[in-house]
């Protein structure tokens, strides 16, 4: 699932991305934002994090499909 669609999944939207930049210690949601508009690419150190929040319905390879490693990891749970 891409982020963006995993956000928009829930009704309290903003509280969800206060809540992924909690995680991943970021001190706002503005990289967060940055993300979702594509106007920059999901830092490979939050990748993990990102997963872990999603419970797996995020993963790897739907965050950074440009990442080779990605594709030959699979799913991970």
């Amino acid at each position: 699932m891409q982020l963006k669609k995993f956000i928009r999944s829930h009704q309290n939207r903003s509280k969800v991305k206060r809540e992924l930049a909690d995680v991943l210690g970021l001190s706002s949601t503005s990289s967060v934002d940055q993300w979702l508009a594509g106007i920059r690419k999901v830092p490979v150190d939050h990748i993990a994090g990102i997963v872990s929040f999603s419970d797996g319905q995020i993963q790897p390879v739907d965050l950074r499909p440009d990442v080779a490693l990605f594709h030959k990891i699979g799913k991970v749970a």
